[in-house]
């Protein structure tokens, strides 16, 4: 039951990001004194989404929503973003307290005690204490990822500081074995900005353990402070030596390798940078990885991929653990047909995808390239809206475009294509004739929504609508939200029909806590891809994009809808290009 709650907990921020076509770097110049307003109206904006989430039932989820919005204040008020942070750090320790003491109280399980599956058996006291206990989990990334986005070390300090108001040893246990992935990520965050003390706070991380994690930290570490870098890559050589071989797992060493062999390369192609390892040391390494795989019980699909990184520093090695593993396929074991043949690389790659008509390959050619007719007519559509253009040219170029994507196959690429045209064509002055070719793009869209894919096709008519008609695009949310609200609204009730022990939905409303802490986070951060066509309906009218989110009628998704937009005005700027995004998602056949 998790899933489709969770894709319509999403389906607010995916609708408006989905078919975003313009890059943002592509917007006018905007008005300082109008951006201005728009960011105090989102300030005031702020602080009614504060009493939404002051209404909200759970304590779980004020908590993780309130660290979210201190992430969002901080970008205009630091100092009260600080005390908001303060606030929700507070709630959580209490609310850790008393699950301890509860937990306490419990004691230890009973031998009679079994576990209870989704619809069927009574949960007993204990596992409903520590249901919440893993629910709050989830609330403590989330409340450590809120701040690590604007003071990584507060964060990682915050992540180790609540684990000291459990008593509880199982509480303290279940929460150290989930944390070091987690840590990892919050050093990576600090080694960002300062090197030398993320390498001091990793190396509390190390002691517990080697992990596939440090090697990517390493890296951070590295490309910010090469000195600080080789320092972290002996600490995780001397932890590596240190341990039995039958703990060591291979696939981190491997990496390890791998990164130490391309700083080599690197350093005697400019010099600029030291090498973390000399190949002494990788050949240790080597060493390690070897006996990794002769001594421990391999759990490994593929051990004989590794046979060629050890062959280069340590032949006998590497011939030992060809023999074990191919005697033991020999066997009857389990094993892949080419680490059969003794192939020491991973299985060759799948062939490259057919490349879409007109894309241009990576290899140099002898001649030029002929452009396709589409590609020629792209160009022409893109300067439909620059001066100059005659009008009867212009329609020309309109009349064949649209036939072109009439004749294409896909409703999903017809509304993309139709907004495009239609966006350029507005820019240039036609807003009758933009009408008319998004009266085409609305044909294509059901009135009626049924299912995923219709509501799919109406979130891409709102994209296109935003930039090429935006008045069109904000009654056109409404009446979407309006239909969902009854169809999300059955799914939370089939979801408490099944989900007896409350482990995701509680007083009926959906604990975000529950998804591990990533799924507000991820919500409110997909303006990586939402940007643009939020930005656009904002410049033209905030008042109107913030009342859009008031339609929904469950506060979860209307917090979250309000934090988009809220993120929009305050929040980072995206990365990802927008054209790209559209075309993976055509590629998906939408």
């Amino acid at each position: 039951m998790k899933y489709p709650i969770f894709f319509f907990l999403l389906l607010f921020s995916f609708s408006i990001s989905a078919t975003g076509q313009t890059n943002p770097s592509a917007r006018s110049t905007p008005d300082p004194e109008a951006e201005q307003r728009r960011k105090d109206a989102a300030v005031a904006f702020l602080r009614e989404t504060m009493i939404d989430v002051a209404n909200m039932r759970t304590l779980e989820n004020r908590i993780s929503f309130t660290s979210e919005l201190a992430a969002l204040l901080w970008y205009h008020d630091d100092k009260e973003a600080r005390q908001l942070f303060g606030s929700a750090v507070n709630d959580f320790k209490a609310l850790l307290q008393q699950y301890d003491m509860q937990m306490n109280a419990v004691g230890m399980p009973s031998e009679n005690e079994r576990s209870y599956g989704p619809m069927f058996g009574e949960a007993s006291d204990r596992a409903k204490v520590y249901r919440k206990f893993r629910t709050a989990m989830g609330v403590r990334q989330q409340i450590a990822l809120s701040i690590a986005e604007h003071e990584p070390e507060l964060a990682y300090n915050f992540f180790y500081d609540s684990m000291n108001v459990l008593t509880n040893q199982e509480f303290r246990k279940q929460m150290e074995s989930n944390d070091a992935n987690f840590e990892t990520q919050l050093l990576a965050a600090i080694a960002k900005t300062n090197a030398t003390r993320a390498m001091d706070l990793a190396r509390k991380s190390v002691e517990k353990g080697f992990l596939q994690q440090h090697v990517e930290l390493l890296k951070q570490i590295y490309d910010k402070s090469p000195e600080k870098g080789v320092e972290f890559a002996g600490i995780l050589l001397s932890k590596l030596k240190s341990t039995k071989a039958s703990e060591v797992s291979a696939w981190p060493v491997r990496s390890l390798i791998d990164f130490g062999e391309s700083t080599i390369k690197s350093e005697s192609s400019d010099g600029k940078k030291k090498a973390i390892y000399t190949r002494a040391e990788l050949r240790d390494l080597a060493e390690i990885l070897a006996m990794s795989l002769l001594e421990g019980e391999s759990e490994y699909a593929s051990p004989l991929s590794h046979v060629e990184t050890i062959q280069r520093y340590s032949p006998g090695r590497a011939a030992q653990v060809k023999a074990k593993f191919q005697d033991r396929k020999t066997n009857g074991g389990t094993g892949s047909d080419y680490e059969v043949a003794g192939v020491g690389g991973p299985p060759p790659p799948p062939p490259p995808r057919a490349r879409p008509s007109g894309e241009r390959s990576g290899t140099v050619e002898a001649g030029p390239v002929e452009k396709t007719e589409e590609e020629k007519l792209l160009e022409q559509v893109a300067g439909i809206s620059k001066s100059g253009l005659p009008k009867d040219e212009r329609d020309r170029i309109v009349a064949k475009s649209r036939d072109i994507i009439a004749k294409t196959e896909g409703r999903g690429k017809k509304i993309m294509a139709l907004g495009m045209l239609a966006a350029q064509v507005r820019k240039a002055g036609d807003t009758q004739l933009a009408t008319d070719i998004m009266r085409d793009a609305s044909a294509l869209v059901s009135t009626n929504p049924k299912n995923y894919q219709d509501f799919m096709y109406t979130w891409m008519l709102i994209s296109a609508y935003s930039q090429a008609d935006p008045d069109k695009a904000y009654p056109t949310i409404e009446e979407t939200i309006l239909r969902l609200n009854d169809l999300i609204s059955a799914f939370v009730r089939i979801g408490e029909f099944v989900d007896v022990a409350e482990e995701m939905i509680v007083d009926g409303e959906v604990q975000v806590g529950a998804f591990g802490g990533g799924m507000l986070r991820g919500i409110s951060g997909q303006m990586n891809i939402a940007d643009s066509v939020l930005m656009t309906l904002a410049v033209h009218d905030f008042d109107k994009l913030k009342n859009v989110t008031n339609r929904f009628d469950r506060t979860e998704l209307r917090v979250m809808a309000k934090m988009m937009v809220l993120r929009t005005v305050f929040g980072k700027k995206p990365e990802k290009n927008l054209d790209a995004a559209a075309m993976e998602l055509s590629e998906e056949g939408f």
